[in-house]
């Protein structure tokens, strides 16, 4: 009778710990390193050493990330495929075939640019500027090469709607927003409304988001009319600024 063999596939990396580790990291494709108890007992060691040394695992993220998009612009060519946008900081990867979300959601960010660097495929990866990015992403179809109409009679319905009224009520709530905010980016003055978007002076959008959603957020702006908290940027400009690019220091006043 053959006896069969149990496969040790990993040893948990925590000192003293023995247990197996069998459980995959999604994002990375790979064994986690600890095993399913200490999993949680370093997560919480990680987020008490990132409190106390935050600016430095900051300036390292910068770092490390200016080098992943770096790279991958330098594979896939440094501009825009659709207007040749070409400055580094408005510059974006893009999913030619769609799907780029749920890419992220599953691997994150960074694992996303780290494939389409190891894996060269032109057919499936594109560089477009985060406004030609935007545009396709909400309309399939980029002002750029076709003229979209963006007004209260051209309403914009995306593949990710589930109620047409939905779609309806935000399109109008953001057109709105445009119109009481300026109707332009405060930064470079773009004044196509598929390039535009709302910004948090204060730089405080990701939990505001989190709080209200993205509805609840337009909202919020167009009720309140706190231009202190609130204003227009193009997509290019908003995601420098998230970014942390010089050229818009300006903006953070």
């Amino acid at each position: 009778m053959k006896v069969m063999e149990t496969v040790i596939l990993k040893t948990c990396g925590w000192s003293g710990c023995h247990d197996e580790v069998k459980d995959i990291n999604l994002r990375s494709g790979h064994l986690y390193y600890y095993c399913a108890v200490h999993r949680e007992g370093r997560k919480l060691a990680k987020k008490k050493q990132y409190a106390n040394f935050k600016e430095k695992y900051i300036e390292y993220g910068k770092k490390s990330w200016n080098k992943i998009k770096t790279a991958f612009l330098e594979k896939y060519g440094g501009e825009c495929e659709c207007c040749g946008e070409m400055s580094p900081e408005f510059l974006s990867l893009d999913h030619i075939h769609g799907g780029g979300k749920q890419d992220r959601k599953t691997k994150g960010n960074w694992q996303v640019y780290r494939d389409a660097i190891d894996n060269y495929q032109p057919d499936k990866y594109q560089v477009l500027c985060h406004n030609c990015n935007f545009a396709m992403g909400i309309y399939h179809q980029c002002p750029h090469n076709k003229k979209v109409q963006y007004d209260r009679k051209e309403i914009c319905y995306t593949k990710y709607s589930t109620s047409e009224n939905n779609v309806r009520r935000f399109h109008n709530l953001r057109v709105s927003f445009f119109e009481m905010y300026g109707d332009a980016c405060v930064n470079c003055n773009q004044r196509n409304r598929a390039f535009l978007s709302l910004d948090h002076i204060l730089n405080n959008g990701r939990a505001h988001r989190r709080e209200r959603g993205l509805y609840g957020i337009y909202k919020d702006a167009t009720v309140r009319r706190d231009n202190s908290h609130y204003q227009i940027l193009c997509y290019n400009c908003n995601f420098s600024k998230s970014r942390g690019s010089s050229e818009l220091t300006k903006l953070e006043k």
